[in-house]
This record gives C-alpha cells, structure tokens and sequence, in this order.
C-alpha cells in the first residue's frame, strides 16, 4: 500500500523507520517489480505495510498496518553495495496502530 504522509509520520515516530526516498524508488525500479507500495529498508530486509484490523472494545476496529517483507538484502562487492532478492512475502510482527 501507499502510504500517506500522516501514515509515514507514525510509522517513524513509532518504529524509528524512514521510507526509502521516492527518487531511489523510481531509480531502482523497486515499483515496477513490486508495485506501487511505500518501501522500508532495515539490514534484514526490505518491508512494505498492508492495512490490518485491531478489535477495539466497540467492534468497529482500529486502523492499523503490519508490515510485510518482501525482500531480503545482502551484501554485494565493497562499500555500502547491497543486493534485493524478491521473496514469498513474509508478514512480520510489526504492526503500527495509525491514531
């Protein structure tokens, strides 16, 4: 899913995470292969959030994401190189109310 502003906001505010900027994703062709999606980048992997659905007390539920990775990142050559290789997406524990 993209994300919006706000969204990205509390993802960072709650996780310490940054997205990957939109330059680097169009760069990379990240969007291409794997659709039109907020990317997030960690030493384990690359991960996008998908909507998820927290009860609340009143049944109508919390807005929340789970974030899903879909990548893992290796290292290749020298430097601060890394190669992606696509993977079954995998949803991970992280998971983010948005209020």
């Amino acid at each position: 899913m993209k994300l919006n502003q706000d969204q990205i906001g509390v993802i960072q505010e709650k996780t310490g995470l940054a997205p990957v900027p939109s330059q680097a994703v169009a760069d990379s062709g990240l969007a291409d292969h794997f659709g039109d999606h907020t990317f997030y980048v960690d030493k384990e992997g690359m991960y996008v959030f998908e909507e998820a659905r927290l009860p609340a007390n009143d049944g109508a539920g919390r807005e929340a994401v789970v974030a899903v990775k879909i990548a893992t990142v290796e290292p290749s050559g020298e430097g601060d190189e890394a190669m992606v290789r696509g993977i079954d997406p995998q949803v991970t524990p992280l998971t983010v109310e948005l209020v």
